[in-house]
């Protein structure tokens, strides 16, 4: 088993490409080389809803409707023998853990754990408390539902910050790649607008484990600026160092595009520098 053999965030629900069947998604997991995959969607698509109804054309807008998509994904993973299928959805910032019904809970292998996060250079310690807040939210909901969980994404919002969804900042363009990566903590920091020392301690502390995500690599990696690539993967060196647990994850959405099957990835060369193997990955081993 190696680390690109495993996804625990890939999306084959609601938001699926018009003529692409939940088989597709399965089958092109196969085929991509997964063989452990988390199956998700969006909670708030299900409950509570907060998207209108006539988005979806999938599955109701419900409850029963998530109940309905695991439903679909138990009986086609019979087909698709090298695959191990989980189901794990995806709760939005906003969701309590503590109010998602014992019914979605019952439909779940896993949770997949979102945060807040405020776009403004301002905004730096409510970020960190925003962060390390959700992180021993996930560390209680486990304890108390005994309900697998990972935090999302962990750095997401601060990449579509920097370099995706507002104009780049000169001092970030100038950044200079370095031949060792080596970035301290307080540069890490000042780039993703939080304090990533105080967030490792929180989920060491908690054993939250955190995902490494490709769509998030996939975003710093477009702004062709190696040294951002590089402060992405110091900030997980650092949790590392502070004894936290990752999780792989694609996010993907879609595979299908003009030039045929194109997906996300699983960010396997990450975890290769950072001396991590499929056997190290905690919260599989959790799961079984």
């Amino acid at each position: 088993m190696y680390l690109q053999n495993l996804d625990f965030h890939y999306h084959a629900g609601q938001e699926r490409a018009p003529g692409v069947t939940l088989r597709d998604h399965l089958d092109h997991a196969q085929l991509t080389g997964r063989r452990v995959l988390g199956v998700t969607d969006h909670l708030q698509f299900y409950w509570p809803r907060s998207t209108p109804e006539s988005r979806f054309t999938y599955y109701p807008a419900s409850i029963e409707g998530l109940a309905q998509y695991r439903r679909e994904v138990q009986e086609l993973a019979s087909d698709f023998p090298r695959l191990r299928v989980l189901f794990g959805p995806e709760a939005p910032p906003k969701c309590r853990l503590a109010e998602v019904p014992d019914e979605v809970l019952a439909l779940s292998d896993f949770v997949i754990v979102e945060q807040a996060f405020r776009g403004d250079d301002s905004a730096f310690a409510e970020n960190t408390d925003l962060f390390v807040e959700r992180v021993a939210e996930i560390g209680r909901f486990v304890k108390a539902k005994g309900k697998p969980a990972f935090l999302a994404h962990p750095f997401r919002l601060s990449v579509n910050h920097r370099l995706v969804k507002r104009r780049i900042e000169p001092w970030v363009t100038e950044l200079a790649p370095r031949r060792d990566g080596a970035f301290s903590a307080d540069e890490i920091s000042r780039f993703f607008l939080l304090d990533v020392e105080k967030i490792a301690r929180a989920a060491a502390e908690w054993d939250v484990p955190l995902e490494i995500n490709g769509c998030t690599e996939e975003r710093v990696r477009a702004s062709n600026l190696p040294a951002a690539l590089q402060l992405l993967r110091a900030a997980y060196r650092l949790f590392r160092d502070a004894g936290v647990g990752f999780v792989p994850g694609s996010d993907q959405h879609g595979f299908t595009s003009g030039i045929g099957r194109m997906g996300s990835w699983v960010p396997y060369e990450t975890f290769e520098q950072l001396g991590i193997e499929a056997k190290d990955i905690r919260f599989a081993r959790s799961l079984w």
